[in-house]
């Protein structure tokens, strides 16, 4: 369940923030040199999104969740080819496999005394940073040169958050200014319009989405979509091809196991990658037809309720603003509000016979 993390903000721009972004790139450079650059690139919400990675180890911990968005037609390393402009470049790298140490950021602190939930932030003039202690990760971000960065220490203490939905921070500050918002949601149906799926961790998201692929119909997340409106109705299109279950939830789906991450503690949640699963069945993105509030109950068939449009954004909205993104967005809480005024929203009381849960979505579908 998402949880709102204590911040640590840094409210202003340091003299020096600047020369902390060029001491990151220095870093990044340096680690390229010693185990050399593997570059792939993704397309999101429109966006050709360049991953530039210091050595294969930590870009291979979290490509699968991005796998399906992947992109062939790159340019060469030297700038020289066939190959599309990047909209946003992100290079990334980790200590571990590098050798080369992060470098002292001062606004930082000690990351290794940091209380778990704190995010500290710095920001200024086109210029963002963050450290999430309970992650492990900096990122920082240049909007005047679409110039992205990411470190961690290891590709071994990659968290399932990271693993499951990665350069998250980054894409909702690059994206929003650019009318595309990451919620926490997940979103289920097929071309000609589908749901989306919303409320907190445990509501039943993973549930009701993993229980509609299983039965036919076309996946594109359920943890974080990206959320853009259109004249006609907002759109959920595909970040992410994951599914990210408690291990309960995930017994319930034995179908599921082969696409399971491996090595995941037993008191955390899986991780399952729908790419490497049914691939046939993962979609860019649909409209919007109906929004979808799931609730576990001890009913045995699965039902829904008509919402009223406060209440679905009372669903909706409370997880991805106060969830793992560093920094309030009102853009996003607008964009909310407006898709919830023009989508209508149900509750979906969710039965223990897994099997009556995508015939009543399907069913909702069919009356818009």
């Amino acid at each position: 369940m998402p949880v709102r993390p204590t911040r640590a903000e840094i409210s202003t721009v340091r003299s020096g923030l600047r020369s902390d972004l060029e001491a990151l790139k220095d870093a990044f450079l340096r680690a390229c040199d010693r185990v050399g650059v593997v570059e792939r690139d993704v397309l999101i919400a429109g966006f050709r999104i360049r991953l530039v990675a210091a050595g294969s180890r930590l870009l291979d911990e979290l490509w699968p969740a991005v796998a399906h968005r992947a992109v062939t037609d790159r340019p060469n390393l030297d700038g020289r080819g066939a190959g599309e402009v990047a909209d946003l470049t992100i290079s990334l790298w980790d200590s571990a496999s590098s050798a080369v140490p992060l470098p002292d950021i001062p606004w930082m602190g000690a990351p290794e005394d940091e209380e778990p939930r704190t995010i500290r932030v710095a920001r200024g003039h086109d210029l963002r940073m963050s450290y999430r202690a309970s992650e492990h990760e900096l990122v920082a971000l240049d909007d005047r040169t679409n110039e992205a960065f990411l470190w961690m220490p290891g590709p071994d203490r990659v968290s399932i958050h990271v693993c499951g939905a990665p350069f998250l921070v980054i894409l909702h500050w690059w994206m929003r200014s650019r009318g595309v918002h990451p919620i926490h949601g997940g979103a289920v149906g097929g071309s000609g319009g589908g749901v989306l799926l919303v409320g907190r961790g445990g509501s039943g998201k993973s549930t009701t989405a993993v229980s509609c692929l299983l039965d036919g119909m076309s996946y594109a997340s359920d943890d974080y979509v990206a959320l853009v409106g259109s004249e006609n109705a907002p759109a959920a299109l595909s970040m992410y091809c994951t599914a990210k279950l408690d291990p309960a939830q995930a017994a319930r789906f034995p179908e599921l196991q082969p696409a399971i991450r491996a090595g995941s503690p037993a008191d955390e949640k899986v991780l399952a990658f729908v790419e490497g699963f049914m691939p046939d069945r993962v979609i860019d993105g649909f409209p919007i037809r109906a929004i979808l509030a799931p609730k576990v109950t001890g009913a045995t068939s699965t039902t829904v309720q008509r919402l009223r449009p406060a209440e679905t954004l009372t669903a909706l909205a409370p997880s991805t603003l106060l969830g793992g993104l560093p920094l309030p967005d009102p853009t996003a809480f607008a964009a909310m509000a407006e898709a919830v005024r023009r989508v209508p929203g149900f509750r979906l009381d969710l039965g223990s016979d897994l099997s009556t849960i995508a015939p009543t979505v399907r069913d909702v579908l069919e009356d818009q």
